[in-house]
């Protein structure tokens, strides 16, 4: 059986190059992010070359999305081996000129994502 790896923030950039690299060497990856779109793309790339990816919804900032998500993997693939705690966002502007929703969302996503994803995975890996 293959070893397994959840990604979060999968959909794109260096979540999707490192779940591309995993899959190459024979991992199945659980593709996380928030834009299912974006996980398909990726997914079927995986697949196109000969990798083992299945794509999961959620957003990470929630704690019960990440627990359903936690759920989710072991029903689907086991107790996973490997996790990358990817998911992340950015924007780029000038302190003065950011407003205070960019950074909560920033917040939520960069420190309590990363916070929700640890909790739920490690204690079982």
């Amino acid at each position: 059986m293959p070893q397994v790896a959840v990604i979060t923030g999968a959909g794109q950039g260096i979540g999707a190059g490192i779940a591309e690299v995993l899959a190459s060497h024979g991992l199945t990856v659980a593709l996380v992010d928030i834009q299912r779109d974006k996980l398909l793309d990726v997914r079927n790339k995986i697949i196109e070359n000969g990798g083992e990816a299945a794509i999961h919804v959620a957003d990470v900032t929630n704690v019960d999305s990440v627990k359903a998500l936690g759920n989710e993997i072991v029903l689907d693939h086991g107790i996973p081996d490997i996790l990358v705690n990817n998911a992340g966002v950015l924007y780029f502007q000038d302190f003065l000129d950011g407003d205070t929703a960019s950074w909560m969302h920033m917040i939520n996503t960069n420190i309590l994502g990363y916070l929700h994803t640890d909790g739920v995975f490690l204690p079982m890996m």
